[in-house]
């Protein structure tokens, strides 16, 4: 692996990229992240799950997703095929569309299942951070953004190799767990609660990224 690794980086050559084309290099980015705003969108206006626009489906559409990248990315790795290298970024994409917008939506299930009660927070009572498995749903939406911010430049798709095995890994023993939405205990019902630990969570996602990034380098100096 670490000879298909030092490979990868000889074969792209760090390339200068008009405006344009730096527009179109975010599109990876920008896209999941409006295809999730539009599932959130449908689903509260539906006011009911729709089709699989729950969060539950949408879910278990990102954990397909992210092994389907995983599988692509790794395997980049050893035969070199540009169409593998499209489709481990196309799928690592939809997987972090399907997974920010099954997070959230849990956030409208959570209002619904308790009637939208008035609390300090108001509607931010409901943030989807009530218990571990939606801790470990922000966890991989923060990797797979971290992770899509650095493939989308060819030259380092490899490193998609690195973090999407552990992303399908933390995300399935997350399943695990169940999905149950739990009731706030009042004493959580704070300002602060959305804002310092969702920043949290997904600057741990980051950590899984940079964890993936140091196996590379220990398996390149290897």
């Amino acid at each position: 692996m670490s000879r298909a690794i030092k490979h990868e980086e000889a074969m792209m050559p760090e390339l200068e990229l008009t405006v344009p084309e730096k527009a179109i290099g975010l599109l990876p980015i920008v896209a999941p992240i409006l295809g999730a705003v539009l599932l959130i969108v449908i689903r509260i206006q539906a006011g009911r799950p729709v089709g699989f626009i729950y969060s539950d489906a949408l879910v278990m559409l990102a954990l397909i997703s992210y092994i389907c990248a995983a599988v692509l990315l790794v395997t980049n790795l050893f035969v070199k095929e540009d169409v593998l290298n499209r489709l481990g970024l196309i799928t690592t994409a939809l997987g972090y569309c399907f997974n920010l917008s099954g997070w959230m939506i849990r956030w409208v299930e959570a209002g619904d299942k308790e009637g939208w009660k008035a609390g300090i927070n108001g509607v931010w009572r409901y943030f989807p951070l009530d218990n571990l498995y939606a801790l470990t749903l922000g966890f991989c939406a923060g990797a797979a953004l971290t992770t899509l911010v650095v493939i989308r430049k060819p030259k380092y798709r490899a490193l998609g190799a690195m973090s999407m095995p552990i992303l399908v890994v933390v995300l399935a023993l997350g399943m695990m767990l169940g999905s149950g939405i739990s009731t706030l205990p009042p004493i959580l019902d704070s300002y602060w609660r959305p804002i310092h630990v969702s920043i949290a969570t997904l600057a741990y996602g980051v950590c899984l990224f940079s964890f993936g990034l140091a196996f590379a380098y220990l398996l390149k100096d290897g």
